[in-house]
């Protein structure tokens, strides 16, 4: 089985310019040889909120939020613990 390899900071700047010119999902996953769907999910999960525009800084900014805040504990919200 394959190790999940993460996406570059240079691979978030090529995403960005392949959308600002139009090219589609498929054809950005090929160039960068990823899966179609790594490609969707990095476009939905760290496009910017107001113009909805993927922004390979802000993208990556929000990378490092992730994996930042990931192995965190969460508050226990139970008040007899």
């Amino acid at each position: 089985m394959k190790k999940h390899k993460k996406l570059q900071p240079e691979e978030r700047d090529r995403i960005a310019i392949m959308r600002a010119k139009n090219f589609s999902i498929r054809s950005i996953a090929r160039k960068l040889n990823r899966s179609p769907s790594t490609i969707s999910e990095e476009i939905n999960r760290s496009k910017d909120v107001e113009d909805e525009e993927y922004i390979a800084i802000h993208a990556q900014y929000l990378s490092e939020q992730r994996m930042k805040n990931s192995h965190k504990r969460s508050i226990l919200k139970n008040e007899k613990l």
